[in-house]
């Protein structure tokens, strides 16, 4: 990330933290629960009631901690950095999608990426295979230069989180009315993410928000 730095003198859009109106998208949508059924098929619309409480709890989460992330400092970096995103060769690795290229939040951004990276790690090694010593080590290298100890891994736990929330609300935003989003597809997978970061957490730094 902090190669991006050369391109200051290009224009990048700025990635806000969170829309400003996140409590307001999802009470919108959560009103709209008896037509989840024929909008998105059944088993889309069990997940989604299954996860109201989650959701709910997360929107409050992110929304009450939100200062945190807005008032970090902001720099151009990748903010959807994942392995289909990076081309590796004999002896360098190119970044591509520079359409993700934001000045962005710096725990937006790498609690977003630490969460990618490593859930493509535990997905190929196993939940009880993964050397979580590795992720912990990875997650300092790409931090180093921000923060300090419990701090930064909270910032980014919340960044990442706040981040996958910003996703999900704009797929509902985008089924308000008579709209169909066309990330639908894509619903389940970003719902469980909200999961996945608490496990990838807890397990790496024995790290619990409540």
């Amino acid at each position: 990330h902090k190669g991006f730095s050369d391109c200051k003198g290009l224009a990048f859009p700025e990635l806000p933290v969170l829309q400003s109106n996140p409590n307001q998208i999802l009470t919108e949508f959560l009103a709209t629960k008896d037509e989840w059924d024929s909008k998105f098929g059944a088993d889309l619309a069990l997940t989604l009631k299954k996860n109201i409480d989650l959701l709910i709890d997360t929107e409050a989460k992110c929304s009450s901690n939100l200062s945190a992330l807005i008032s970090a400092e902001k720099s151009i970096l990748h903010v959807d950095l994942h392995p289909h995103n990076i081309i590796v060769g004999a002896s360098k690795a190119i970044v591509i999608d520079v359409d993700s290229l934001k000045i962005a939040a710096w725990p937006s951004a790498l609690g977003f990426c630490f969460y990618k990276l490593s859930r493509q790690v535990i997905a190929l090694q196993g939940t009880e295979k993964t050397n979580y010593s590795e992720l912990k080590d990875f997650f300092e290298i790409i931090t180093s230069g921000y923060g300090i100890g419990e701090k930064r891994v909270g910032l980014c736990f919340l960044g990442g989180l706040t981040e996958i929330l910003r996703r999900i609300l704009i797929i509902f935003e985008g089924n308000l009315g008579a709209q169909v989003s066309p990330w639908n597809q894509v619903l389940v997978i970003q719902i469980q993410a909200i999961s996945e970061m608490h496990f990838l957490y807890k397990r790496v730094f024995g790290y619990c928000d409540n």
